[in-house]
């Protein structure tokens, strides 16, 4: 009867292993080898408990290998996915032989729209950042001011406002203000600089050159000193501030 009972269990053992390894008979072989060499190493023949708890050990063992390998092939499937998708996107762009024309900056808000949508194309995208990253700048400000440029004209900069605000395009709710903030963190110096921090530079660079389009399109500039000041970098601290604009009615009552 004991000997009946571990024929059974050895036999539901090769249903089982066979069952949950179809795809590796050198794993069921070293399995079944490793319990049928411990049965004949013991003397007396064990119990039904014994054996029953030896088998499940051992089944449990080789799951916990199979579960590992699984896992380490898994993830060197991952990486060699990503390996091959950015390998992909440098042939296709080398392939063409010459840079993509990227339609920046945008001059309307169509057109910032349609960019919008080409962003989540990985060739284009990997042109845009590319692009970005040879922006330099001397602060934080400066950086984002060269970025926005880069990305519009003051002419769209007019249509649209960072909240939305009086049914306009909300910049903050776009992919390309994303954009913007990660070109901004790919910077080693800037990596840890808070989103808010980058976020009022667009919002004042989005005012100040709305400001500027009317004020230069509606009045005349005095002085010289007062055109430097307008077309000089620091005109994103100083346009909201600024006296030096005056109407033209007003210009020859000085």
């Amino acid at each position: 009867m004991h000997n009946l009972q571990c024929v059974v269990q050895v036999c539901m053992l090769i249903f089982f292993t066979l069952r949950c390894f179809p795809g590796d008979m050198q794993e069921v072989k070293s399995l079944l080898n490793k319990i049928l060499s411990h049965l004949e190493n013991m003397q007396p023949a064990p119990s039904f408990e014994v054996l029953s708890s030896f088998i499940t050990t051992v089944v449990n063992e080789s799951f916990h290998k199979l579960y590992l390998e699984q896992q380490n092939l898994r993830t060197m499937q991952e990486k060699m996915l990503q390996s091959m998708h950015r390998l992909m996107v440098k042939v296709t762009r080398d392939a063409s032989g010459i840079a993509l024309d990227l339609p920046i900056p945008v001059t309307s808000v169509t057109e910032l729209e349609l960019l919008e949508r080409r962003l989540l194309e990985p060739t284009f995208h990997a042109a845009m950042v590319d692009t970005f990253k040879a922006i330099s700048a001397p602060n934080l400000g400066a950086l984002v001011r060269a970025m926005m440029e880069r990305l519009m004209t003051r002419t769209v900069a007019r249509c649209i406002t960072y909240s939305g605000a009086q049914n306009t395009l909300a910049f903050k709710k776009t992919q390309l203000r994303a954009f913007i903030m990660g070109q901004v963190h790919e910077r080693t110096e800037y990596s840890d600089v808070p989103d808010a921090d980058i976020a009022d530079f667009c919002k004042k660079w989005l005012h100040c050159a709305r400001d500027k389009r009317t004020a230069l399109s509606t009045s005349s500039v005095v002085g010289a000193k007062q055109i430097s000041d307008v077309r000089t970098p620091l005109g994103l601290q100083t346009c909201h501030c600024s006296t030096i604009i005056k109407p033209e009615n007003e210009v020859g009552n000085n």
